[in-house]
């Protein structure tokens, strides 16, 4: 009798969690599929600058004077930024694909709305300076098709923020450069079946690069 009692009460919190949640929530008739994640240039293997890159002048702001900081591959704040290497957010295009589900005969719409952004180091640890990031959008994909929806992959606080890549770059130990050199963005993407209302995710991975264009060439 101890055991069919036992027998039920399992059975009756199997139910009880089911009904709380489980994988099936973000089932609907569609699947969502993060098919790609890559650059504005289509690079899923992106590189982006964690410092400015500057004429290296010196403190005095003038080339070919021989004042202090002149050559010495660090970004002093008297010397002119170049042009397309000043410090700012880098965009990406998180790819995503509408697909009916094997025995569903009619697919439906989904309406992505929201896409979290989430960063790991080197090590696999979050970064004080790289919290989680969410980002509300609105794109509906038609059933079998797929869409672009552009993101900001990396935020310009991440860079310039106390403690940030820019700081750690110019003033870390190479341990600690090592650690942010490349991070992964981990992105979560979800969307809306508005018809039947439900929901559905996919979370594709992305490595991110990051350099000194002082010490290292930018890639064209």
């Amino acid at each position: 009798m101890r055991q069919i009692i036992g027998y039920v009460f399992a059975l009756g919190m199997a139910l009880v969690l089911w009904s709380c949640g489980t994988a099936d929530d973000f089932e609907a008739g569609n699947r969502l599929v993060v098919a790609k994640i890559a650059d504005t240039s289509g690079s899923t293997a992106p590189v982006f600058l964690a410092v400015e890159k500057t004429d290296d002048s010196g403190l005095d702001g003038d080339p070919d004077t021989n004042d202090e900081g002149e050559g010495d591959g660090f970004p002093d704040p008297t010397e002119t930024v170049e042009e397309g290497y000043e410090l700012g957010p880098d965009l990406g295009v998180v790819t995503v694909r509408n697909e009916p589900r094997p025995g569903v005969e009619e697919g439906v719409p989904l309406v992505v709305y929201r896409v979290d952004i989430t960063y790991l180091d080197a090590t696999g640890a979050s970064r004080a300076f790289a919290p989680s990031r969410t980002q509300w959008v609105n794109v509906e994909v038609d059933s079998g098709g797929s869409a672009d929806i552009q993101v900001v992959l990396v935020p310009v606080e991440m860079k310039t923020r106390e403690g940030g890549l820019r700081h750690l770059f110019l003033f870390g130990t190479e341990e600690q450069k090592a650690a942010v050199r490349t991070m992964t963005a981990v992105v979560d993407v979800y969307a809306r079946d508005v018809l039947n209302d439900d929901s559905v995710h996919d979370q594709g991975r992305i490595v991110l690069t990051f350099i000194n264009p002082m010490e290292s060439a930018k890639p064209e």
